[in-house]
């Protein structure tokens, strides 16, 4: 996956982390917000309407209010939110997010030292 990322011109941010360099190299604030999307705006109970073509939500997604994190995306974080890749980031926040104290964590203490 980060193979692919690395090589990828379209992708702009992956786990909500930016992954052009250009962005990265300048980017004093990273947020990561866990419930950070907006419910659509139509009403939900009409299940029998179909998604317009250019939107896909999974209805979990709206349902929760902290999202868990797992190895993966711990290891997403510390590959990508290197010191080479975010010379000038002075400053992190992790806003709703359930972070195991297993692997998870500890490649995202690894990721901030």
């Amino acid at each position: 996956l980060l193979d692919l990322v690395s090589s990828h011109r379209s992708l702009v941010r992956l786990n909500q982390i930016p992954v052009l360099e250009e962005e990265a190299a300048t980017c004093p604030t990273l947020i990561i917000d866990g419930t950070g999307m907006k419910g659509p705006e139509k009403p939900q109970e009409d299940d029998d309407e179909e998604d317009p073509a250019d939107e896909a939500y999974a209805k979990e997604v709206f349902q929760h209010d902290v999202v868990r994190m797992d190895e993966g995306d711990g290891y997403v974080f510390l590959q990508l939110v290197a010191p080479n890749s975010f010379p000038e980031l002075r400053e992190v926040t992790l806003r709703k997010l359930e972070i195991p104290h297993d692997s998870t964590l500890a490649h995202i203490t690894d990721a901030l030292l």
